[in-house]
């Protein structure tokens, strides 16, 4: 197995050889070192004049260099070798950029197991080969970007929201799917859209659609408004309507302006998020979402609740020793209702999966943890979660529409409790090559013979 790793390694030098030089900025896979980095330095208020409530952290070295002593340079390939116990992966991240402004990218992987990332979604097959039967393309596509304007199409995944794992709506470790998007800067005015298709099921063609605005002083404050649709149909071709960036879901809707016409085929929600960085020690981070907002009197006589959802994080960062260190809490609270929709095809789900916050819906949560970052740029992040999750989740049945949508007790029905905690390091063994180890344990998956939930290990190779 590890022969294979390597006969790979020299495999794709091959797109070494043809790359014309580095990419500062196509989207980080959230399990590279420099996408976690890049996350904990947030917290010291590095890097805010490119930070972002509505695209995800990009590629950006001179942070890198600059900030902490990683000895990095250019990376243009990244190759990874994934085990926790016998489940085993292979992935590879490629990226060109061409003439400083268009670039290309693709991460593949094949897996022994399908369950051995959260967010894959290859599908098995009959034989193995070198013991592995499954493999996805989970990011690839094209792009134009420079100081002003982007353009991009391929697969991938959208994240909005603010703070250290703390999205709601979408986020960066959901499923891929296939978009094409485009944004502009202007000033400290960012705009974003994106469209995309989700997946078929039985002839229900289902789609995903977003717009947001955004206003950065790029030192210390943001504040981001999103909207996003799920629509669907049986063979329904993609939406006009929702591929113009400035048009609302309320006014596509009400004025029948859409391709399959009424008020069943299509779930919008909206998202208010602020981060703020308070002094240099101190950060507050919100997000505000509303899938259902009870407004008429008539509504509030019938009982009907809100569709709310809100997450809230608050930082304390210094530096000791020259270690720098973030104590954080983090609260979220996800109403009953929220993400799903009269028709279960417009939830906000795809591939069977949740597109947003891993509790999905009908849940609360208070998290503490602790981020450290030593001279030498290894990495240490632990937190620890207390939760408490409804029957009524979406996760537990995540295609089937809400059944009403009436004020019921929170969490609803019989409450599931159970604490999780997580762990991860980064340790860099030589130059361009880091070990990486993350434990995860969940209390609802605790017994004598299973005490953690998940050990995993991935070696990494940057060339």
């Amino acid at each position: 197995m590890i022969k294979l790793f390597f006969i790979l390694l020299k495999i794709l030098t091959v797109v070494r050889l043809i790359s014309y030089q580095l990419s500062f900025t196509q989207t980080i896979p959230t399990s590279f070192y420099d996408y976690k980095i890049k996350k904990y330095l947030h917290f010291f208020g590095k890097d805010w004049e490119n930070k972002s409530n509505i695209f995800q952290i990009r590629f950006d070295n001179n942070l890198l260099n600059d900030t902490i002593n990683t000895k990095r340079s250019n990376i243009i390939n990244q190759s990874s070798f994934h085990s926790y116990n016998d489940k085993k992966s292979i992935s590879h991240f490629s990226k060109m950029l061409f003439k400083n402004k268009v670039y290309i990218y693709l991460n593949a992987k094949i897996v022994n197991d399908i369950s051995v990332f959260d967010n894959y979604t290859g599908l098995p097959r009959n034989k193995r080969r070198f013991g592995y039967y499954s493999g996805e393309t989970d990011l690839s596509g094209i792009g134009f970007e420079n100081e002003d304007f982007i353009i991009q199409f391929g697969r991938g995944r959208e994240s909005l929201g603010t703070g250290q794992d703390m999205n709601l709506l979408i986020n960066s470790n959901s499923v891929s799917y296939d978009y094409g998007l485009f944004g502009i800067n202007y000033n400290n005015i960012r705009l974003r859209y994106f469209h995309g298709f989700l997946e078929n099921i039985n002839s229900v063609n289902r789609y995903i659609n977003g717009r947001s605005i955004e206003y950065s002083n790029k030192k210390s404050a943001i504040i981001s408004l999103s909207e996003v649709v799920i629509y669907s149909g049986i063979n329904r071709p993609l939406d006009i309507a929702y591929l113009n960036p400035i048009a609302t879901h309320l006014e596509i809707e009400l004025n029948n302006r859409q391709n399959v016409l009424g008020l069943s085929d299509a779930n919008a929600v909206w998202q208010i998020s602020h981060d703020w960085m308070i002094n240099n020690n101190l950060r507050a981070s919100h997000n505000f979402f509303i899938d259902e907002l009870v407004i008429d009197n008539e509504e509030r006589k019938t009982n009907k609740s809100h569709g709310l959802a809100f997450s809230s994080m608050y930082s304390y960062s210094s530096v000791y020793n020259k270690i720098k260190l973030t104590i954080f809490s983090k609260h979220k609270y996800i109403g009953t209702h929220a993400f799903r929709h009269g028709n279960g095809m417009n939830n906000f789900v795809s591939r069977d999966k949740v597109l947003g916050s891993k509790l999905g819906s009908d849940a609360q949560s208070i998290r503490l943890g602790v981020n450290l970052i030593n001279e030498a740029g290894n990495l240490i992040s632990l937190d620890l979660g207390f939760n408490k999750l409804g029957e009524a989740s979406i996760i537990n049945n995540k295609y089937s529409a809400y059944e009403d949508h009436f004020k019921k007790t929170f969490p609803s029905g019989e409450i599931t409790k159970f604490y999780d905690f997580n762990f991860n390091l980064v340790y860099f063994i030589a130059n361009k090559v880091s070990f990486d180890t993350e434990i995860k344990f969940d209390s609802r998956n605790h017994n004598e013979e299973k005490f953690m939930d998940k050990i995993l290990f991935n070696l990494s190779y940057l060339w």
